[in-house]
């Protein structure tokens, strides 16, 4: 059944709406995450099989990392630092070692953060790669059919988009 999680920047946590099946939905869950979590992403980041959630959050400019207990409940956020004011978060395997990475687009910072996997819910120190001003989401593709991914932003700044390919 498909569910539904939201990022809430005002109350600094993510609404988690569990499924019936029917269109309609439970109750909202909340869990804690960072400081205005403009963003969130599911996968399975620790290899357990259970859906985890990251947020991107503005204002402690770091990630959180909330756990799955495959029941429609999380565990404590863990944070990572990235950019200044990340405004999206993704969620791919970046390097081929079948770990899941996270990339940030960073607004404040005019960057994109990547967080290498080590496929146990945690992640290695940020890399930070340029992008055009005010980058406000981020997305990942094999733009150049080189079977690795890509990144793509969208610039608000400079009303553009910035391409970084894997090399």
């Amino acid at each position: 059944r498909p569910d539904l999680v939201t990022a809430n920047a005002g109350s600094d946590d993510v609404s988690v709406l569990l499924g019936n099946g029917d269109g309609s939905f439970q109750s909202q869950r909340r869990f804690s995450a960072g400081s205005s979590p403009s963003s969130v992403a599911m996968g399975d980041l620790n290899g357990d099989g259970r859906l985890d959630l990251v947020t991107a959050n503005v204002d402690s400019d770091d990630v959180s990392v909330l756990l799955g207990n495959g029941d429609g409940s999380f565990q404590s956020q863990r944070s990572f630092p990235a950019g200044r004011t990340p405004k999206s978060v993704e969620i791919g395997d970046l390097n081929g070692d079948d770990h899941p990475d996270l990339v940030t687009a960073n607004a404040g910072s005019d960057d994109v953060s990547v967080l290498l996997g080590n496929g146990d819910g945690t992640f290695l120190e940020q890399l930070r790669f340029a992008v055009g001003d005010g980058p406000v989401s981020v997305a990942m593709g094999d733009l150049n059919e080189d079977d690795r991914p890509d990144l793509v932003t969208a610039n608000v700044d400079t009303a553009d988009v910035s391409v970084l390919l894997h090399k």
